[in-house]
């Protein structure tokens, strides 16, 4: 569970708020993504060799670019 840089758990207020339970399933999703994809570019890489790389950078860089990029927002969401 991550508390964000403190060193205390959430309070039972904090832990019924809706930023909380987003910022525990977009932990949870951002690790079934990476494995899922992980996975999958591996297939790839020994299906189609070498040549599967063509494909496989720009969509890793468009996905994972456009998740950090969704992350940051709500990041800097929560700081106003």
């Amino acid at each position: 569970m991550t508390w964000q840089g403190n060193d205390q758990p959430p309070t039972a207020e904090e832990q019924r708020s809706p930023r909380y339970w987003f910022g525990q399933l977009w932990g949870i999703w951002r690790k079934i993504l990476v494995f899922a994809f992980t996975g999958l570019g591996v297939v790839l890489l020994i299906r189609f060799g070498p040549g599967a790389l063509l494909i496989l950078v720009p969509v890793g860089v468009l996905l994972f670019g456009s998740l950090i990029f969704a992350g940051a927002r709500i990041w800097m969401r929560g700081k106003r």
